[in-house]
């Protein structure tokens, strides 16, 4: 994937996020390319959208969202050697467990539908990422 198509989508996530809907398309954007990619430029996105979220929010706690993302990606990392991460299970139950902790971090109510909501927004991405993404090991060939 090309980098400038991660950083246009992210912008794009960023505003719809920050100014349309409270469902976090950012945090699950992150984590389904990371679990695509293993790439270090989304972690470089993760601080820099979890600002650009802190400052249009006006929160008073400035880099916490930052923070948070970059703590969602570093456990998937760990998880990555002991685990097959690039699967749907994984992305479900990952984007479940991130969202969940993202309300009780954030301090929101609790809602199972918005849980719900964004599973499926997680799997949606997953499903075009592994369409538009290919793997290293699909772009090897056996003769």
């Amino acid at each position: 994937m090309k980098q400038w198509i991660f950083w246009i989508l992210l912008s794009l996530f960023i505003l719809l996020q920050g100014v349309i809907t409270t469902i976090p398309l950012v945090l699950l954007l992150l984590l389904v390319l990371y679990i695509r990619t293993k790439k270090e430029f989304v972690i470089i996105g993760a601080f820099l959208s979890g600002t650009v979220l802190d400052i249009m929010r006006i929160q008073n706690h400035l880099g916490a969202t930052s923070f948070f993302l970059i703590t969602v990606l570093a456990l998937v990392m760990l998880y990555e050697k002991k685990y097959e991460i690039d699967t749907i299970q994984f992305t479900i139950v990952s984007s479940c467990l991130a969202v969940i902790s993202l309300l009780l971090f954030m301090q929101e109510t609790f809602n199972i539908f918005f849980i719900l909501t964004s599973c499926i927004i997680a799997l949606i991405i997953f499903v075009f990422a592994k369409l538009l993404i290919p793997k290293e090991q699909d772009k090897l060939r056996v003769y």
